[in-house]
């Protein structure tokens, strides 16, 4: 009853002279609404480059909690404390609010925090194991406050539901690989954390990559 009764705001010439369609227009409107957010996405390069950051930077964040549980239990810790973790990387993600002037700068030293939380989830001892999702949070927390602001900014609010979209499927679709490569790593090697010890090796790649076009930039400027 709430969804009915709820009305879009009139931002653009077009909103404005929208009109209401029967059932049969909506295949055809869908598939134009899809390609004009192909459009909208293959020409605008500050959106895929954020896009492809925050799949990036946010794939250790469910493969290090669920981690944690895992050696923590085969540590001995009883189950009553295996929310300790959790909540301290839900506090850690209220921490921290910068005021960047370059996106690339702030991923490159958020690349690094959740690079340095996803090793030491990996290959530290139990306490400081159980710090690598803290930190990890703590750093994704800061990253997506600005990174959320940005695409919002490179997309136009007509596009900008459906490409919000787009963003948390690029995740998942890199989800999909990378959760059986990090074990299989592990698998392989005999060290359960080998696995999150490369994919903190990508992460730091990433940020690396960002750094180093930022630098260039600034040369060519």
């Amino acid at each position: 009853m709430a969804a009915a009764n709820l009305t879009e705001p009139v931002v653009t010439d077009e909103q404005a002279a929208r009109e209401k369609h029967i059932l049969q227009e909506l295949p055809a409107r869908l598939r134009v609404h899809i390609l004009d957010s192909l459009d909208c996405l293959c020409s605008s390069t500050p959106a895929r480059l954020i896009i492809m950051a925050d799949a990036v930077i946010s794939l250790p964040s469910y493969l290090t909690s669920m981690f944690v549980q895992q050696r923590l239990t085969q540590q001995g810790w009883a189950m009553e404390w295996l929310f300790l973790p959790g909540l301290l990387a839900g506090a850690a993600g209220m921490a921290g609010r910068l005021h960047p002037k370059r996106l690339r700068a702030l991923y490159f030293g958020c690349a690094l925090l959740v690079g340095t939380g996803t090793l030491l989830t990996g290959a530290a001892p139990a306490l400081l194991c159980a710090a690598g999702p803290v930190l990890v949070q703590g750093a994704l927390s800061v990253w997506f406050l600005h990174s959320m602001q940005r695409l919002n900014d490179a997309i136009p609010s007509d596009r900008r539901a459906t490409l919000i979209s787009v963003d948390s499927m690029a995740y998942s679709l890199l989800m999909i690989p990378a959760s059986p490569f990090v074990g299989l790593v592990g698998d392989l090697t005999g060290q359960a954390g080998a696995g999150l010890c490369v994919l903190c090796a990508l992460v730091v790649v990433s940020g690396l990559a960002a750094a180093g076009k930022t630098r260039y930039n600034g040369r060519g400027a």
